[in-house]
């Protein structure tokens, strides 16, 4: 399962999401995901 399949399987999001990985983060992975609510970092 990768981090995708991971942030899409949350139960929080309303409707269709969107996934964008952000640059940088040295120690960690760091997301934007759009849904039919808004956008979540």
């Amino acid at each position: 399962m990768t981090i995708e399949d991971r942030i899409r399987a949350l139960p929080c999001w309303t409707g269709t999401i969107d996934i964008e990985p952000l640059p940088g983060g040295l120690s960690n992975a760091n997301y934007l995901v759009k849904d039919g609510s808004g956008r979540h970092v």
